[in-house]
């Protein structure tokens, strides 16, 4: 125990372990030492926050990602069931850009499913569907801007929209055009009845690829709210093109068609051929392809047996340069392609001989002017009487004057006896020549059971009496009934004989005085065979069928658009960009096509 002097030492010279202590105790935080607190707390938040806010960015995407798939599942499975049920399937929109060129518009289509009853069963026969007063009603698939009065923005994308309407027949646009009937039940073309969107409003966008104005034809990539060309045209007039939507008819390509009818008639394995409507009835030459311009034509091609002894030589191809004297057509609707055409001769009896046809035994023939047309050069809408005609005329002993034609009558002896006709009893036809004699000949077939022979009569009044001779496979011209023929074919076709009985072929004397007598005969002719082998030539076709449909649908989450180049107003997707989207492909079978 210290003593009192030696306690009050040691309150007056305290030791200094015991007045640093007391110092420490005292002291704050250096400037330094915060900030590397907060440096420290800093770097903990970060580390703590940032997988949260990758997963939430993560979560955002997949719930983007998610819509939109869900939104083309939804919009796929309800375009499949609208087309399979479809009965007629529109053009794809071709939107003209030149002379020569144009654009099809993939991204729409129009089509009109069939009529169910009120039970939802097919009404058979197979019609479209129609309101009470018959008009049909169709469905339009078509991708715009959600305001079309507003420019392209976030919240304003591009969406697919699904339209119910009326499809009604304008004759003064020369189309069928969609709208929609007013309260009084007037059609009025434009907006449809009614519509339902079948992509998000916000957050995913269907960019437009390609700007068309359809005033003036001219083009920008991207989006461009006025006319590319500055032609002064409103947006109404702008056409905006979407390569991720796709309404597509399946491209065959290389079909080889199975040959029927003589091998004049070529069958597809399918129809609903899309491009030129031709129904049969035009033939290739007389198609201007300039004014039909689309990807979907189809491409016909003719192979003919070559030297090399293959199909090689290509003799015609309707996307080529390779022609040939084939009389060409085809049937869309049924995928047909029908080679050949008809030629129709007259045969006329001279009015005097019509009025009073020579005596049997006189040694005279009937003279008679056989005229062979080529084609309706004059445009008067009859091919008899043009210029470029062949006429032949055969006096009383059955010599020609004039032209040689494809159909050249036979005689049979000098009319001395009573029993002998002074009528050709037989006709040669000589198809080659169905285009003109000489230089203008080339190598044809005349298509077994093809020709036509019908008598005209005309009496002193004017009344015309008509008949049409029957097709026999009686072959003896002595066997042969009194109004019927027997086309009698050469072996390898290119000629035939049409004969009559020996001895009452066709005659003006079976009607007494007449003012006129005429023979018709029709046979129809194909050139698709080389001439050196006569095989005939083989048809492959690629073509676009409507009874299989191609459905493509993109869906992209909305990016801001940039202009596509620096200065420039198109608008365009950033091409740097990683874009979260969604595509899925599908193809339908139209099952009610007509």
């Amino acid at each position: 125990m210290l003593s009192n002097k030696s306690a009050k030492q040691a309150r007056c010279h305290p030791i200094p372990g015991a007045l640093v202590t007391r110092t420490a105790a005292h002291r704050g935080f250096t400037l330094v030492e915060v900030l590397v607190v907060l440096a420290i707390l800093v770097l903990l938040f970060a580390l703590l926050f940032m997988p949260m806010m990758v997963g939430l960015d993560m979560a955002t995407e997949a719930r983007i990602r998610s819509n939109m798939q869900d939104a083309v599942r939804l919009a796929m499975e309800q375009i499949c069931r609208d087309l399979s049920d479809g009965v007629y399937v529109y053009e794809i929109p071709t939107i003209q850009i030149g002379t020569d060129e144009s654009i099809t518009d993939y991204s729409r289509v129009i089509f009109v499913k069939a009529q169910r009853d009120a039970n939802g069963q097919l009404v058979t026969p197979i019609r479209p569907m129609t309101d009470s007063d018959g008009d049909m009603i169709a469905i339009r698939y078509l991708v715009r801007a959600i305001n079309p009065e507003v420019t392209w923005h976030h919240d304003n994308p591009f969406a697919l929209y699904r339209q119910e309407g009326y499809y009604v027949w304008d004759d003064a646009a020369g189309e069928y055009v969609f709208g929609h009937k007013d309260d009084a039940g007037v059609f009025e073309a434009g907006a449809p009845e009614s519509e339902n969107i079948l992509t998000p409003k916000t957050g995913a966008d269907i960019p437009p690829t390609s700007t068309v104005c359809k005033t003036c034809g001219v083009t920008a990539v991207g989006y461009v709210d006025s006319c590319p060309g500055d032609c002064s045209e409103t947006e109404q007039d702008l056409v905006f093109l979407h390569s991720g939507v796709k309404f597509a008819p399946e491209r065959i390509e290389g079909d080889t068609l199975s040959a029927s009818e003589y091998n004049t008639l070529y069958t597809a394995k399918r129809g609903s051929w899309r491009g030129y409507p031709n129904d049969g009835s035009t033939f290739l030459d007389d198609i201007d392809w300039t004014t039909f311009t689309s990807q979907v034509h189809p491409r016909i091609r003719l192979y003919r047996y070559g030297v090399g002894g293959s199909y090689s030589v290509v003799a015609l191809d309707t996307y080529g340069t390779a022609t040939s004297d084939v009389n060409l057509r085809w049937n869309a609707h049924d995928g047909t392609v029908r080679i050949g055409n008809y030629e129709r001769v007259h045969i006329t009896v001279d009015s005097d001989d019509a009025s009073s046809p020579p005596a049997r035994g006189d040694g005279e023939f009937c003279k008679i002017t056989i005229t062979d047309p080529n084609e309706d050069t004059d445009g008067d809408g009859n091919i008899f009487g043009d210029a470029d005609d062949l006429v032949g005329n055969y006096d009383a002993t059955g010599s020609l004057s004039g032209d040689r034609t494809s159909v050249v009558p036979i005689y049979g002896a000098a009319p001395g006896a009573w029993q002998d006709p002074v009528m050709p009893i037989a006709f040669a036809i000589y198809p080659k020549d169905a285009d003109g004699t000489g230089a203008l000949s080339v190598a044809a077939k005349v298509v077994p059971s093809s020709v036509h022979v019908r008598v005209a009569a005309t009496l002193a009044d004017g009344t015309v009496r008509r008949a049409e001779y029957t097709l026999t496979d009686v072959i003896d011209q002595d066997q042969i009934g009194q109004f019927q023929f027997a086309q009698y074919q050469a072996s390898d076709d290119r000629e035939c004989e049409v004969r009559f009985n020996r001895w009452e072929p066709p005659s003006p004397e079976m009607f007494g005085s007449l003012a006129g007598y005429e023979i018709e005969i029709l046979y129809y002719y194909r050139r698709n065979f080389d001439a050196t082998s006569n095989r005939d030539d083989m048809v492959v076709v690629d073509y676009s069928t409507a009874e299989l449909m191609n459905v493509t649908l993109t869906l992209n989450k909305f990016t801001d658009p940039e202009p596509y180049k620096l200065g420039e107003d198109n608008l365009v997707v950033p091409s740097d960009v990683r874009i979260n989207k969604v595509i899925m492909h599908n193809q339908v079978e139209v099952r009610n096509i007509r």
